[in-house]
């Protein structure tokens, strides 16, 4: 009898185990996405990953818009379902087409003749507005094995951020021109975040960044997501920063001799606000 009590507690704790890992294993983060970033005004589109065994949502809920139209430029590795009808998705005919909420699902790869292979896909939602305007919003679909957001809800964009006004960037060196700098490289790819704050720090210090601003407490959101897990390009759409002013920070924070200059060699960027 104790033998078998000791079974049973044993196949309790187990289960118990499988549990917590499917539980962490499933995210159920939500990403909320400008409506500017999300019809591609600000960045490149936000990228979105799917997992085995999870789908994920996409909201229109809190902009009161309808979803009239969905395309899926490669359909090999994911599924589209929405919340309502629309025309030709699924091969459905609607009496009356409309959905708030797109429903991605991962499935195992597919070879569809006459498509090239393509590692991701671009996801295009057409909308309409309680005034009767079109919005169309874009998304980066790719396969993954990390979980990421269970649902992206895309929301209007918030007040713009107070101006840092001129944020001049000077970092010694005499024969460079200020248009390499503007050439803005794959920043996301190897984002440095300590590198990131020494650069807020740095911008703090000489007075571009007033310390606890808009714009400052915007760039701290970005900061804890990041610190949180999120992908610093999501991350960055979701805040509302542009690449640019990450750029110039990740410059601040990368040079020993980053002060304030004028003359032909500084660099003036202003970050403007979301969508503008």
């Amino acid at each position: 009898m104790k033998k078998h009590w000791h079974q049973i507690v044993g196949s309790v704790l187990f289960v118990g185990l499988l549990v917590g890992l499917s539980t962490e294993a499933i995210a159920s983060g939500i990403l909320r996405v400008p409506a500017s970033s999300a019809r591609g005004e600000v960045d490149a589109p936000v990228s979105i990953g799917l997992i085995p065994g999870q789908g994920v949502n996409i909201s229109v809920i809190p902009t009161g818009e309808v979803i009239k139209k969905v395309w899926l430029d490669n359909p090999s590795f994911a599924t589209v379902d929405v919340d309502g009808c629309l025309e030709g998705l699924n091969n459905q005919s609607c009496d009356r087409p409309g959905a708030r909420v797109v429903h991605l699902r991962r499935i195992e790869a597919i070879d569809f003749p006459g498509l090239p292979p393509a590692q991701d896909s671009l996801l295009t939602l057409i909308t309409q507005t309680t005034q009767g305007s079109s919005n169309v919003y874009v998304f980066r679909l790719y396969p993954s094995e990390t979980p990421s957001y269970s649902v992206v809800k895309i929301e209007l964009d918030s007040p713009a951020p107070e101006s840092i006004n001129h944020l001049s960037i000077f970092d010694g060196s005499m024969n460079q021109s200020p248009s390499q700098y503007l050439q803005l490289t794959s920043i996301f790819e190897n984002f440095d975040l300590q590198q990131f704050k020494r650069g807020v720090m740095t911008a703090q210090n000489q007075q571009l960044l007033e310390i606890n601003g808009a714009l400052d407490q915007r760039l701290n959101d970005f900061i804890n997501r990041v610190e949180e897990g999120q992908f610093p390009e999501n991350a960055a759409r979701a805040v509302g920063i542009s690449d640019a002013l990450i750029e110039r920070l990740l410059h601040l924070g990368g040079s020993d001799r980053a002060v304030i200059e004028t003359g032909q060699t500084t660099l003036l960027i202003t970050q403007s606000a979301p969508g503008s």
